[in-house]
Parts: C-alpha cells; structure tokens; sequence
C-alpha cells in the first residue's frame, strides 16, 4: 500500500478551490473538497491507476481526475506525492 503525502502546493490549491467554490455555496465548497481527498485516497491501493500526464510524462507525473479537477502526483519510493 501506498501513502499519499500532500505538497504545500496541493493542499494550497485545494484550500483556494474551496474558498472559490464556498463564496457561493459553502456546502458545494464541503462536497468538492471531500471528493478530491477521496479520489486521492485511492491512490494508496491504486498508485498506478491514474493515467500518465502526457505533457509531463518525462517527470512521471500521473493523473487522476474528480469531477473537472485533475489531481497531478508522482510516485516516488512507494509513495504517492500530489503536487498540482
């Protein structure tokens, strides 16, 4: 099993996605952001489920989407790391 590790970046993205989203609907702002830390929780038990990020496949960076919000990550050593 994988561990997911957030950057600073990614969670930074997420926390400005939310505020965006709650400025009109603050339980529209709740479901979202659950729904993008679920999507990455799958990445423990399917760290290679996500396809490959074709205008950044020679990082290895992979992609996964919730919605129309993609959720970029690399593995490295075991782990998964969102950045993006």
């Amino acid at each position: 099993m994988a561990r997911v590790f957030w950057t600073a970046e990614a969670r930074d993205r997420l926390d400005a996605i939310v505020a965006y989203i709650a400025q009109d609907s603050p339980q529209n702002a709740l479901k979202v952001e659950n729904g993008i830390i679920q999507a990455s929780r799958r990445m423990e038990t399917l760290p290679y489920g996500g396809g490959i990020a074709e205008e950044l496949k020679e990082y290895g960076v992979r992609e996964i989407y919730y919605g129309a919000y993609r959720i970029l990550y690399v593995i490295k050593d075991g782990a998964c790391y969102e950045f993006a």
